[in-house]
């Protein structure tokens, strides 16, 4: 097994210490997603023809379509700084895959999570932090720290929800989004439960209200509404 990566920290008891992070955040990742999760990939770049390596690959079918997260680890001493940051946006590039994740052992610099939140294709930035070795197993451990984006499409694999409040006719805003992802939009309803929208009109099935979204001439969305008293 092989890595790019040359700032690693060993365990010499249990073996290449970053070797664990990888195969465990893999794992967990495994464990909480029916994706198709592969460790240690090698995927040729579209755009440099040459192989690159993916610490893990995440890999969906979504309404017809494969969707790909790259996702890379970094088990460093030091926080990350903004020479990895581009260094990863130029690999996301280069394999044309939908997003990317990123896991710092040890956390980002300012300047770098700066960055991260304005790359493209998305870099979703989690920080996975020890001070010591864990007391439970490697796998355990990391799942506490995993979380995939907010989207409600069951079939999104990490989307995170463009939220914005839309002002109601009483004055109200309710918050409501698309997902860059998927593509589906999201609507919290006033008693707080989240609908992913299929059509464009559905029935809040906590409370019974009607939610819209209204299309404007050029086929985007010009309003989202609320209508309607909650059930008993």
């Amino acid at each position: 097994m092989t890595s790019t990566d040359d700032e690693h920290e060993l365990d010499p008891q249990s073996g290449p210490a970053w070797i664990r992070y990888e195969m465990d955040i893999q794992e967990a990742l495994n464990e909480m997603d029916d994706s198709e999760v592969a460790h240690n990939v090698t995927m040729k770049g579209a755009l440099s023809e040459v192989d690159r390596q993916v610490d893990v690959l995440i890999e969906r079918q979504v309404t017809g379509s494969s969707i790909r997260i790259a996702v890379e680890c970094k088990h460093y001493r030091k926080p990350l700084g903004i020479g990895k940051i581009d260094e990863f946006a130029g690999k996301l590039a280069d394999l044309q895959v939908e997003r990317g994740i990123l896991y710092a052992l040890n956390g980002l610099t300012s300047g770098a999570r700066a960055r991260a939140k304005r790359a493209f294709p998305i870099i979703e930035v989690r920080d996975l932090r020890v001070s010591a070795p864990p007391p439970l197993p490697w796998a355990e451990y990391v799942e506490t720290a995993l979380k995939f984006g907010d989207c409600g499409n069951p079939n999104c694999p990490a989307g995170d929800v463009n939220w914005s409040d839309w002002e109601q006719a009483d004055g109200g805003p309710v918050s409501a989004g698309q997902c860059p992802m998927c593509g589906y939009w999201n609507v919290e309803c006033h008693c707080g439960e989240v609908t992913c929208f299929v059509f464009h009109e559905e029935t809040c099935v906590s409370c019974g209200r009607i939610l819209t979204l209204v299309a404007s001439n050029d086929g985007g969305i010009e309003a989202v509404t609320v209508e309607g008293d909650a059930e008993d």
